[in-house]
């Protein structure tokens, strides 16, 4: 027994090293590997019905912009609400947050667009804020055309997406054009974000969700002595919850393992939350 164990785990030792060394000297058909998982994950998220309609922008020599767009009813211009979603800029698509935009068409009366940027491992950066910044600036463009009043806009970005937003921020804000306000969820932290402080480029005024583990982090922390040295007009708000904590209370995370799910009270927090992002919002759009 002991000796069938033994050449079980020497046989296995052999099979790993033998795909080490492949991908080690074919990175290519570890990289196609990696973006084909990638792409079955966010193919496992994305719905065969959303609750908004499907669009799509095209811009002049560049690819088309997918997303989601929800409309409430009623005449006249209404608040403009653009939403992305998180997944560490490699994950995630527009559908995991089709319940959440819906929601905040329901209860602001704001149009919504929910953008389906594309991710990091598909193109690198600044291609996705590139994106983001040319959606935004086509809409305020033609905001009569849209029906949309670009004086009660905001962004709200989870994760990675708040990455790209805040990016995509910038370049708008060289075109002329800032946002009434914007929400980033627990976003991913790296040091364009503190260069866009010291460049006094960041998006301002600015309200922080973070998971209160976030929070001492010390990228966090160096981040925020940013943000104050920029004079960024920010609000914190922190919670004892795990990060991704206002996104997993929808449906659409359902399946997700269960070491991410919450627990009932964890639960009540994040939609707590929730309510009080929707208070946010609806405070600069009066």
């Amino acid at each position: 027994m002991a000796n069938f164990i033994l050449n079980t785990l020497i046989v296995l030792a052999l099979v790993l090293l033998a795909i080490n060394l492949y991908y080690r000297f074919h990175p290519e058909a570890l990289q196609k590997s990696l973006a084909k998982r990638l792409e079955a994950g966010r193919n496992a998220m994305r719905k065969e019905k959303v609750l908004g309609t499907r669009i799509s922008f095209k811009r002049a020599g560049k690819g088309e912009v997918k997303a989601i767009r929800y409309i409430p009813k009623g005449e006249g211009r209404k608040p403009v609400v653009f939403v992305l979603h998180g997944g560490m800029t490699v994950d995630g698509t527009a559908d995991q947050d089709d319940t959440f935009c819906n929601e905040l068409m329901e209860d602001l009366g704001a149009v919504v667009y929910n953008i389906d940027y594309t991710t990091f491992d598909v193109q690198p950066a600044p291609y996705p804020q590139d994106e983001i910044a040319d959606v935004i600036m086509h809409i305020a463009s033609n905001s009569v055309l849209y029906g949309v009043d670009m004086a009660k806009s905001a962004m709200v970005a989870f994760g990675g997406g708040a990455l790209m937003g805040l990016g995509a921020l910038t370049l708008l804000k060289e075109r002329g054009l800032d946002l009434a306000v914007t929400v980033a969820c627990y976003p991913l932290l790296d040091e364009s974000m503190n260069r866009m402080c010291d460049a006094f480029l960041h998006a301002t005024p600015y309200v922080l969700f973070m998971s209160e583990d976030d929070t001492h982090d010390e990228r966090f922390k160096n981040y925020k002595s940013h943000l104050e040295k920029a004079k960024v007009d920010c609000t914190v708000r922190q919670y004892q919850v795990p990060a991704g904590f206002m996104e997993y209370c929808y449906p659409e995370f359902g399946s997700i393992p269960q070491r991410y799910r919450l627990d009932e009270d964890e639960m009540d927090i994040a939609k707590a939350s929730i309510m009080h992002l929707k208070g946010i919002l609806r405070s600069y759009m009066k």
